[in-house]
């Protein structure tokens, strides 16, 4: 049973394994924003965010269903998308005409700019994974206990409250963050690995729209995610690798992050 008071972070919400487990998704879910389609990319994102809480979930032996995955991704949605990037067509062509001369600056400035979006994408979902797998360490996504002798339909009001108070502290605590350290890391390791992410992009991609097609047809595709994750590319195992090793040197900002989910959430709970 989850408690109000705020507790020290426990040892054992070490960063190595958690990110053993969950990279991947985080490098996947990078991708989303540089795809350029619209609305496949923000459907992309919104499928690689409810695979990771659900992953987090599952490390902790914390089954989510498809309504608790949509209310824990709430506040995490992306506020805009290519289709924006297809309004705001004609102020990039005004700067495209105006660098013109060079195209090895235009070039060089195109891939600068994805790999930060790639970079920011990444660290939003490592901080969720990172909170969402505490909130499953310290119970406060373990439906509550007198929800079990209310009627159905009050059971899943305290859920729905329950879960959404878990969402409003992961988003509130990240906010309240100077997360630009991390993302300078993210970008530095991901800026070496440009050709990487450019190969990926192209096949998760593809395989996004084919996964997208089956769902809307009632297919699932979550064994062949589940085998496409597991399988890996040793140049995207090598990434993960370095990523692993700088992440985990900062440690201390994720114990801080932790702290500061624990003040919102508390504060969520006495309101």
């Amino acid at each position: 049973m989850a408690t109000n008071e705020i507790q020290p972070v426990p040892a054992d919400t070490a960063l190595g394994p958690l990110l053993k487990d969950t990279l991947h998704y985080c490098f996947l879910g990078s991708l989303c924003p540089l795809i350029p389609l619209p609305f496949l990319d923000d459907w992309a994102l919104n499928f690689m965010q409810r695979k990771l809480i659900l992953k987090a979930g599952q490390r902790r032996s914390v089954p989510l269903s498809e309504t608790d995955l949509k209310l824990l991704t709430q506040g995490y949605e992306e506020p805009h998308g290519c289709l924006l990037n297809l309004i705001l067509m004609p102020v990039n062509m005004i700067g495209i005409m105006i660098i013109r001369p060079s195209k090895r600056l235009l070039r060089k400035f195109t891939i600068v700019l994805a790999v930060k979006e790639a970079a920011d994408m990444f660290s939003r979902f490592l901080h969720h994974a990172v909170l969402t797998d505490y909130a499953a360490h310290k119970g406060y996504l373990d439906p509550p206990i007198e929800a079990t002798s209310s009627d159905a339909r009050t059971a899943a009001k305290n859920r729905q409250e329950q879960l959404l108070r878990v969402s409003r502290a992961v988003n509130i605590a990240c906010n309240r963050m100077d997360t630009r350290p991390i993302n300078q890391a993210i970008r530095r390791v991901l800026a070496g690995s440009r050709t990487l992410i450019a190969v990926s992009l192209t096949a998760f991609t593809g395989w996004i729209r084919k996964a997208r097609r089956a769902m809307q047809k009632g297919q699932r595709f979550d064994e062949e995610f589940d085998q496409r994750i597991s399988a890996g590319d040793q140049k995207l195992e090598f990434l993960i690798q370095q990523l692993t090793a700088e992440l985990v040197l900062r440690a201390d900002y994720f114990d801080q992050v932790l702290r500061s989910f624990e003040t919102q959430y508390a504060a969520q709970n006495q309101e």
